[in-house]
């Protein structure tokens, strides 16, 4: 249950996706650490964003922000039609509130049982994962073909040639 850094996200996020390129590393507050790659990978790659100066890699990521990273990530955009059902869907920033959508609409995120999304809260560890695994209905990390017996409705990822 502890809460996910944005560093951290951007570990697993690199680890599900495997990105190739890395960004410069234009920011003042990330040295040379464990999550360093990770974070310029999902730099380069548009995923995540600092203000020019500074990428808040030990921050905890909040649960807007992760939606964005995880929709950037995977490419989701919303319906044109939907809208939120969150009680607190006022309170999710602008610049989060496509990728909250585009989450919620496809089941990745649910919310809480009062009705709430909570975007500004920290996102835990159990959190992240459970977006994962309601999201990612295949992996597949050897080159093959794949087939699926029954309709995939979640996101297929290939990390393969």
């Amino acid at each position: 249950d502890d809460t996910v850094t944005r560093g951290e996200l951007a570990v697993m996020l690199d680890r599900i996706m495997k990105y190739t390129e890395t960004a410069e590393n234009t920011y003042s507050d990330l040295g040379d650490t464990w999550y360093t790659e990770a974070v310029l990978k999902l730099a380069a790659s548009g995923i995540i964003e600092g203000d020019g100066s500074v990428i808040r890699p030990e921050d905890s990521v909040t649960r807007e922000e992760a939606a964005v990273m995880f929709a950037r990530a995977f490419e989701l955009k919303p319906a044109d039609e939907s809208e939120l059902n969150f009680t607190d869907a006022s309170d999710i920033s602008d610049w989060a509130l496509d990728a909250v959508l585009a989450l919620s609409e496809r089941g990745f995120v649910n919310g809480f049982e009062d009705g709430t999304f909570r975007p500004g809260t920290s996102m835990s560890r159990a959190e992240f994962v459970t977006m994962v695994n309601n999201a990612v209905t295949g992996f597949y990390t050897e080159a093959g073909t794949y087939t699926a017996e029954d309709k995939l409705t979640g996101i297929v990822v290939v990390n393969a040639a």
